[in-house]
């Protein structure tokens, strides 16, 4: 179960007609999680504060100071002390429902692998460039972690910013975490701007500016999603509207990244309700289906350098808990940056060896096995050595961790779009 959620961003469907009809009942479900929230809140620090509990429960000091915020510290509540905190706000019997759907909701169902496979099979945010979406089978996996890493300059956040342009074409929004502080805004309305001017060009000028755009009508994002198959049906969203659908935080360390991601869950909850209501009838805000870190080293280089190895594997093992947690539990996509290590210890798994030196991810071991696919982007050419020649623009993918497919590679280069494919 999902103890650490908040209870004061469960999904309002749980409160909706949770009590039963009276005269003098004045709450919407929106209004009626607010009022359990605060009452379980106050009850628990009211309660803590005289050395008293509920029913023998026993809260950790840490949360002496917050009272029963979360749906751990509710479930370790007996009936009577559940009643007891809410009346009369709720009867025993709504008492007894509103713990069941919690407990739907919040505890993990038993399913089939049919299921399970169609699942997997069927949920992505394609990056519109073919070949890349071939290689991984459709694109970017809902519910998985996705590593892009490569040299500084090859391309890994023009790639992100396609895909949250291309996740709002689908009818998405996307959470975009800037830890380096590099996120061009200008270059991402670019993007948009550029692939939204296909919606009105000829069949030729689109050919003639993107051959990445003649995206196979298999891949597609689950109709359970309210998501849209195919790319035909769907034209490039407005440059206003990508903007709008992409939420930046800019977090300066590692406890502030630790933070904005342990409040993604209930962000992400906030937003997909917006997104639903009736006070949004333009979809102006979209639900979140995407997540993209760029970079995950940045802060633990600076924060903790190379003198405190375990302090910095905690960082990291945390933070990839509560990634994995958030893609599984919020059905997103998961894309996060990371940033290389130059020659030294390049072997095995964590080798990027390419035609002109060795490289290998930052971050070790302890994250490579945290991520389900790592797509490796690189120079075609030595970067040093560059002639001034067309193939000098043009660079790698290769996927070179998948637990769905093989290794694979195609050729790209950057454009106004984002990123094209290069026929070989």
């Amino acid at each position: 179960m999902s103890g650490n959620r908040s209870l004061a961003r469960l999904p309002l469907h749980i409160f909706t007609n949770l009590i039963s009809h009276r005269d003098d009942e004045p709450y919407s479900p929106f209004d009626l999680r607010a009022a359990i929230s605060h009452k379980l809140e106050q009850t628990g620090r009211s309660l803590l504060s005289k050395g008293s509990n509920l029913s023998g429960l026993s809260l950790p000091s840490s949360s002496e100071s917050n009272g029963i915020i979360s749906v751990g510290q509710l479930m370790r509540l007996t009936p009577p002390a559940l009643l007891r905190a809410l009346d009369p706000l709720l009867t025993n019997d709504e008492c007894l429902a509103l713990v069941t759907r919690i407990c739907k909701i919040c505890t993990p169902q038993p399913t089939t692998a049919k299921n399970l496979l169609s699942k997997a099979q069927n949920q992505y945010i394609p990056s519109d460039a073919k070949a890349l979406d071939k290689c991984l089978r459709g694109g970017f996996r809902v519910g998985t972690i996705t590593e892009i890493v490569g040299r500084a300059g090859v391309g890994k956040t023009q790639l992100v910013m396609q895909l949250c342009v291309v996740a709002t074409r689908l009818g998405y929004g996307s959470v975009f975490i800037d830890t380096e502080k590099k996120l061009s805004l200008q270059r991402l309305h670019e993007i948009a701007r550029e692939r939204f001017k296909i919606n009105t060009s000829t069949p030729e000028h689109s050919r003639n500016n993107d051959q990445s755009m003649e995206h196979e009508s298999s891949v597609n994002i689950d109709d359970n999603s309210n998501a849209i198959h195919g790319q035909d049906v769907c034209e490039y969203s407005h440059p206003a509207e990508v903007m709008n659908n992409v939420i930046v935080h800019s977090p300066t360390s590692t406890d502030e990244l630790l933070s904005v991601v342990s409040q993604l869950d209930e962000e992400i909850i906030v937003r997909n309700e917006v997104s639903t209501s009736s006070n949004n009838p333009s979809n102006a805000h979209l639900p979140i289906k995407m997540i993209v870190l760029d970079s995950i080293a940045a802060p633990t280089r600076v924060d903790f350098g190379g003198g405190s190895a375990p302090e910095r594997v905690a960082a990291i093992f945390q933070l990839a808990q509560n990634l994995k947690r958030i893609a599984d539990q919020m059905q997103v996509a998961v894309v996060v940056i990371n940033q290389i290590d130059r020659g030294h210890g390049a072997t095995g798994d964590q080798s990027l060896n390419g035609d002109f030196g060795s490289v290998k991810a930052a971050l070790g071991t302890s994250w490579y096995h945290c991520v389900s696919t790592r797509i490796a982007l690189e120079h075609y050419h030595d970067p040093q050595n560059r002639n001034g020649s067309e193939d000098s623009r043009v660079r790698t993918a290769s996927v070179v961790k998948s637990n769905l497919v093989g290794r694979a590679r195609m050729l790209y280069e950057v454009t106004t779009m984002g990123i094209s494919e290069v026929k070989s």
